[in-house]
């Protein structure tokens, strides 16, 4: 895996072997990125359930102002902290559940990555924690990855932009309306 564009284009990230780790593939990263274009700019970047880091690894390199990265996994975490070695942006790793995270460390952001394991089952309750906690900025996204044959998360608050399957991945894109 590489980093596809930006300042770090062409760097390698270290990923690792094993059925814990799923990173996003290129070509889905490329997909993800060139819908948000210069959204990503000066952007404030949550990447949940990171993995290796290389979504918020990629909005760096494409820009974004800071990005701070949760995992449960020491090895991720591990992982995570060995592709920042280059980065010149602020960034934070947390080894910490994703729930946990968003119920007490978590603070507003403009781009939130989710790339849950796709047997996951429980991302009704993390987009519910997102809106509740007003996670996400007026004009923020939240990038969601899951398998393409997972039931979509029906969350009030959250709204649909855009839907895209790409082999066994699907990838949506949701907007936020807060309720004042």
């Amino acid at each position: 895996m590489r980093i596809i564009a930006g300042q770090y284009k062409g760097r390698k990230l270290i990923t690792a072997k094993g059925e814990w780790l799923r990173p996003t593939s290129d070509r889905n990263r490329e997909f993800i990125f060139s819908y948000l274009g210069p959204l990503v700019h000066d952007a404030q970047v949550l990447d949940l359930f990171a993995g290796t880091g290389g979504l918020g690894i990629e909005a760096l390199s494409r820009g974004a102002r800071s990005a701070a990265f949760v995992d449960h996994s020491i090895q991720a975490v591990e992982l995570i902290r060995k592709n920042l070695v280059w980065v010149v942006q602020p960034t934070q790793v947390f080894r910490m559940e994703a729930r946990i995270f968003l119920q007490k460390t978590a603070t507003p952001v403009d781009l939130l990555f989710a790339d849950p394991p796709y047997r996951f089952d429980a991302f009704d309750e993390i987009m519910r924690l997102i809106f509740d906690r007003r996670l996400l900025t007026e004009k923020g996204l939240l990038i969601y990855e899951s398998g393409s044959r997972n039931p979509l998360p029906l969350v009030s608050g959250f709204y649909e932009k855009k839907q895209k399957r790409l082999g066994d991945t699907r990838v949506l894109f949701y907007g936020i309306r807060y309720e004042d």
